[in-house]
């Protein structure tokens, strides 16, 4: 429902937040960071991907941003993408 747009249905749930940014995001950073730490230490790394813990990551600039007045939203809560900058990317 956040990102719904003027009197449309809402969106269905956007799954892959926690799946690709949330869950691959996650390993991918254990992974590299357990690289680097093999070839300082020679020692092997247990890595915790939590999606959860993921998807909180990648969606907490967007929160920040309505916090904060940076992505202007309307008096209903839903983003304002008319006004909002990063939105207003032109279409090719």
């Amino acid at each position: 429902d956040f990102f719904r747009r003027g009197d449309e249905r809402p969106q269905p749930p956007m799954n892959f937040a926690g799946d690709y940014a949330g869950g691959g995001m996650m390993l991918a950073m254990g992974v590299l960071l357990a690289l680097i730490e093999r070839s300082g230490s020679g020692k092997g790394q247990v890595i915790d991907a939590a999606m959860i813990d993921g998807a909180n990551y990648a969606a907490l600039p967007l929160f920040k941003w309505a916090q904060t007045g940076f992505m202007p939203s309307k008096s209903d809560g839903h983003i304002d993408v008319a006004r909002f900058i990063l939105a207003q990317a032109p279409h090719w």
